[in-house]
């Protein structure tokens, strides 16, 4: 049964995932190992994340971002979900870029998240890093 419903707010699931982690933090952990969603989570996450039209948006619901695009991996979804992300990035100003990755490395650092030793310079590094807690192979 799912911890959320698709009235659940944005605000609200993410304040859950990340009370969540912060219960089962640890140096250098694989996401999938503090924090798992099953597929009616992921379908109302990843509908929540659609709606976002704004950069500011993208920025202060990174970590959202980042477990439904790791549970992306889990059920075959992740080429879609990575498709997602560049169509977000082409309608956002390119000056906007910049904060975006910081958001995206500031939630991997906060949460204590393994970064396989990859410094986030593109959207393909945050992938690579993606795939490893997804467990997937490249």
């Amino acid at each position: 049964m799912a911890r959320w419903t698709y009235n659940s707010s944005l605000s609200d699931i993410q304040n859950s995932i990340s009370d969540e982690i912060m219960i089962n933090m640890s140096p250098r952990v694989v996401l999938q190992s503090v924090f798992s969603i099953d597929y009616e989570e992921y379908q109302i996450l990843t509908s929540k994340l659609l709606c976002i039209t704004q950069a500011e948006e993208y920025e202060h619901y990174c970590l959202a971002i980042v477990v439904s695009w790791v549970a992306s991996c889990k059920f075959g979804r992740e080429k879609f979900f990575f498709d997602k992300v560049l169509a977000a990035l082409k309608k956002i100003q390119q000056h906007h870029h910049s904060y975006l990755m910081e958001a995206v490395t500031s939630t991997f650092y906060d949460y204590q998240f393994d970064t396989c030793g990859i410094s986030f310079h593109s959207i393909y590094d945050v992938r690579n890093v993606i795939l490893h807690h997804g467990n997937i192979d490249k």
